[in-house]
């Protein structure tokens, strides 16, 4: 992994720079990728890092170590284990049980590579942004696809559209959790930028951006989306807002704890009102619970477009583990109560996360595409028939998916679920009902 690293940078400095190691490069401010995930609190990522030879002796500017930096920002357990890797020795590996991770961590068993890739995009993103070099985060996220994973790409070369990627940059994190998330917009904007381009090839990389506001300032929310507007160059579409609720062990897959009603909420219609006025999309990403709150809204304002992120957000774990026979029909039910909202398409894909109950990031080997197309084509098939082709669009949504596959499996399993479509069908689902919808060139 650390050698594909090595490799995205040379391609994107030139042959110039001469890079020896990069998993100890260092920005302007002298940090490294180990001090990032110190600072963030990725233990995972600190174990994963130095397990690939992150040197946990480097210093900032400011001859602060990893071990600091995790001190600083009250993780304890993580900065001791760093510095007795130090007194150590480089070359002494912990396991997870010496870090007693697997009682902090649900995915003890990701494999260190891919959690390297992950990470490896936001850190490159963060060394372009922070040491202005060549524009690292073109190549890196576009050629994301064609990484290898095990196999190759099945059927025809067909032309698509990846209409739901996420793009958290660390020098964004703050203000995006802060509810300050016009930075991020600007930000990607500036990778939209790069890729038009045409410097990195014919992938357009960020076409369209989907951003945040919080919708609980009522009215005031426009000035917020009119800057996202304007920093965004022609580029924003649209707003993503998650009111997942769950009282039960779903509930801790939430990033952003909510009321269990929001979608309902008085002064939430008052800034979810402001979006329409702006010819602004809406993307609702929520568990299948809230589908009827959602239904609700979309009759309240039948010209608002809403996308239904993740083919309305199906449950497995928790309370829901194993009663599929039980679940399935009421979501079906849901599903079936929005298909007859005119405003209403559905995005077919977010089905490698764990709320959906596989187990697919618990296995030794990752899931082949067979595999995972008959686990989702119940789900997929549903949508489909529900909504027709020209309301459905395939995403990734990686890197979350990733947890569970390869980018290039994720996308053959869709090739195989939907082996029997027309072609007509298939350029609304793999690439016309997102362009329209979104405002993109179609491919």
């Amino acid at each position: 992994m650390v050698r594909i690293i090595v490799e995205y940078l040379k391609e994107g400095v030139g042959d110039s720079l001469r890079v020896t190691r990069f998993i100890d490069a260092q920005t302007l401010d002298g940090e490294t990728a180990l001090m990032l995930a110190a600072r963030l609190r990725n233990g995972l990522m600190c174990y994963a890092l130095t397990s690939v030879g992150a040197n946990p002796n480097m210093r900032n500017n400011k001859g602060r170590t990893a071990a600091y930096l995790a001190r600083q920002n009250t993780w304890s357990e993580i900065a001791d284990w760093l510095e007795k890797k130090v007194g150590a020795g480089l070359n002494k590996v912990e396991t997870f049980s010496d870090m007693q991770f697997e009682k902090t961590h649900r995915f003890g068993q990701i494999k260190i590579k891919d959690l390297l890739h992950n990470f490896g995009r936001t850190y490159l993103l963060l060394m372009q942004n922070r040491i202005g070099l060549h524009p690292l985060g073109c190549p890196f996220v576009a050629r994301d696809a064609v990484t290898e994973r095990g196999e190759r790409a099945v059927q025809e070369q067909r032309q698509f559209m990846d209409n739901h990627q996420h793009h958290m940059l660390k020098r964004n994190l703050e203000e995006y959790m802060t509810g300050k998330p016009v930075g991020e917009v600007e930000f990607v904007n500036g990778i939209a930028a790069q890729s038009a381009s045409g410097q990195y090839g014919k992938t357009r990389v960020c076409e369209a951006i989907v951003g945040w506001a919080d919708l609980m300032l009522g009215g005031r929310v426009r000035d917020v989306l009119e800057t996202e507007i304007a920093v965004a160059g022609g580029r924003f579409r649209g707003v993503r807002y998650g009111t997942s609720w769950d009282e039960g062990a779903a509930g801790k897959h939430v990033s952003r704890p909510i009321p269990r009603h929001r979608l309902l909420d008085a002064t939430f219609r008052e800034g979810f009102a402001e979006l329409g006025k702006l010819g602004l999309t809406f993307d609702s990403w929520h568990f299948f619970p809230q589908l009827p709150d959602l239904l609700d809204i979309a009759r309240a304002f039948p010209g608002q477009a809403i996308i239904v992120d993740h083919v309305g957000g199906h449950l497995g774990v928790g309370q829901y583990a194993g009663k599929q026979a039980e679940t399935l029909p009421v979501w079906k039910k849901h599903m079936q109560d929005l298909a007859g909202c005119p405003n209403v398409t559905v995005k077919l894909g977010g089905l490698g996360m764990t709320s959906f109950g596989f187990d697919f990031h618990l296995r030794e080997a990752p899931p082949s595409s067979q595999e995972l197309a008959a686990a989702w084509k119940p789900y997929i098939e549903t949508c489909i028939g529900l909504f027709g082709p020209e309301r459905c669009m395939f995403e990734s949504n990686f890197p979350p998916d990733k947890q569970s596959c390869g980018y290039t499996e994720l996308w053959n399993a869709f090739k195989l679920i939907t082996n029997g479509a027309s072609a007509a069908e298939k350029t609304a689902l793999y690439s016309g009902t997102a362009a329209r919808v979104y405002g993109m060139i179609k491919p």
